[in-house]
């Protein structure tokens, strides 16, 4: 077969090179480019409208969630009591315990339990992969935090059901009983029986609160993973807080000098500054997230939430004002003592909180 009589001719080749470029140049005068005929004057105002636009939807949602807002208060003080006694009850001993970690001699007992030269290590090669190869004290101390979570992640153990003391096997719930004079010297508040499923023994797990013990025991569970690490975080000298969360976790936050903000430490997961975690990764119905530090008690829950309105259904146990008049004198109280430098410092960190928060109800 003769190749050459599948080859176009060179005037069919022309026509259709020239129906190409004829439909091609309609299709592009059919695209709109109306900016590049618009002046610099009609692109200003064309973008300043939208930006109006967008305020007053922003605007428009500010105002839809605050309105949400005022009808979850409503219907909270229709099922809730003004008695703030319950929810005083349980915030204060808690509050009380958080001062264990001002003592120096705890904190002490912590620091000589850490690495630091590892860590501080560790810190500056973080650093140094991120390019930054003469960091300031506060990018040293933020990156050294950091890896202090991680430290403690690997060397603390939880515990379900303790191994037996006298066969190491496995155990099985078997009661409760009360603290003997050595367990309560560490402020055990209950221990727990576990009787083992091979040579029948009993194996005692205090729950001890008193965080020196945890730093030499290092196994528990939340609860004793919060309050030994946050008792670290302090002997490092960082601005911390116990976290009680009402729905059963507790974890720690630390004040990033670096960051300007308080950020979230969880032992438990090892994870740093990820609030929505709990709502958002776990499922949880937050009620309550109250922060606990030697400086006073703060209701910290709009940085663990993005959905503010459901969450004061939730909040029955007393009113807002109520449980504002609780936080607020305990507040006060610890800060009574307090120089006027430290109360500037302090009342300037607070309103930021709250900014913060604030813009957390817009997200």
């Amino acid at each position: 077969m003769d190749n050459s009589s599948a080859q176009p001719s060179t005037s069919t080749t022309k026509t259709a090179v020239s129906k190409f470029y004829s439909v091609g140049s309609y299709i592009f005068s059919l695209i709109p480019f109306s900016g590049l005929n618009r002046s610099p004057d009609q692109q200003k105002i064309d973008e300043g409208e939208k930006a109006k636009e967008i305020e007053k939807s922003e605007v428009e949602e500010l105002t839809r969630k605050l309105q949400a807002e005022k009808e979850a208060l409503m219907m909270q003080q229709l099922v809730t009591s003004e008695d703030r006694r319950k929810a005083e009850g349980r915030i204060r001993p808690s509050a009380n315990n958080v001062l264990m970690y001002e003592d120096s001699h705890r904190q002490e007992a912590a620091r000589n339990s850490v690495p630091v030269g590892e860590l501080e290590e560790k810190a500056k090669a973080a650093l140094a992969q991120e390019g930054n190869l003469n960091p300031a004290k506060d990018e040293i101390d933020h990156a050294f935090l950091v890896q202090l979570l991680s430290w403690f992640k690997h060397s603390f153990r939880w515990v379900d059901a303790p191994p037996c003391d006298s066969c190491k096997y496995s155990t099985s719930f078997h009661g409760v009983a009360f603290p003997n004079r050595s367990e309560s010297l560490y402020k055990a508040s209950q221990v727990e029986l576990y009787r083992c499923n091979e040579c029948s023994k009993v194996t005692r797990f205090p729950r001890y609160n008193d965080p020196v013990k945890l730093v030499e025991t290092r196994k528990g569970r939340c609860g004793e993973w919060a309050n030994c690490f946050t008792l670290y975080c302090r002997s490092f000298g960082f601005e911390t807080r116990m976290i009680l969360d009402f729905t059963d976790h507790l974890w720690t936050e630390c004040y990033s000098p670096y960051l300007k903000r308080w950020v979230h430490l969880d032992p438990c997961e090892g994870v740093f500054d990820n609030p929505l975690l709990y709502e958002n990764g776990w499922g949880k119905k937050l009620t309550y997230v109250i922060a606990l530090a030697r400086d006073g008690v703060y209701d910290v829950t709009k940085r663990y939430t993005r959905k503010w309105n459901e969450v004061l259904t939730r909040r029955v146990i007393t009113t807002e004002p109520a449980l504002a008049s609780v936080i607020a004198d305990i507040t006060s109280e610890r800060r009574k003592n307090f120089d006027s430098e430290m109360l500037l410092k302090l009342d300037e960190r607070d309103k930021s909180e709250a900014q913060e928060f604030e813009r957390n109800l817009l997200a």
